[in-house]
């Protein structure tokens, strides 16, 4: 995981939003800007103050930044697995838009398309790489990023 491409993905937007998930008795914690949400392993827990850090936000750039933390929203699982998934069949095309490269893929519901910028933190997953459809308690689709052992 490049946690550079996560840094650049959050400033972008001016976004940051860090999630606790607790899992036994530790808790798991994801990142991301509001449009995907990244794993953090390898790391110490951390909050507000070590993520600017980690991101290496000067504090005169940090007050321009929403920030916001908490605990799982409950409405996406953040489990390995789901219920609800199905791997979803990448096609081929990509459509330049411009300021963005989208790929379409194959869903449940026909084909839908993802900004490729979200994979920029998983570009170090080379070999495995699956997608999966979910969906969330209200019935809206998600995808997740799983690598296949």
């Amino acid at each position: 995981m490049k946690i550079k491409a996560i840094a650049k993905l959050c400033k972008e937007s001016k976004f940051i939003q860090l999630i606790d998930v607790p899992s036994g008795s530790s808790c798991r914690q994801w990142i991301g800007n509001g449009g995907a949400a990244y794993p953090i392993t390898g790391l110490p827990y951390l909050d507000e103050q070590s993520i600017y850090t980690v991101f290496e936000i000067p504090e005169d750039k940090q007050e321009k930044i929403k920030f916001i933390h908490q605990q799982n929203p409950g409405f996406f699982n953040f489990d390995d697995t789901d219920r609800t998934e199905i791997q979803v069949e990448l096609l081929g095309v990509g459509v330049d838009l411009g300021s963005k490269l989208i790929k379409p893929l194959q869903t449940r519901k026909g084909i839908g398309f993802y900004d490729t910028k979200y994979m920029a933190p998983l570009a170090d997953i080379t070999v495995g790489r699956e997608i999966y459809e979910r969906e969330t308690e209200g019935g809206k689709p998600t995808l997740q990023l799983s690598k296949a052992f």
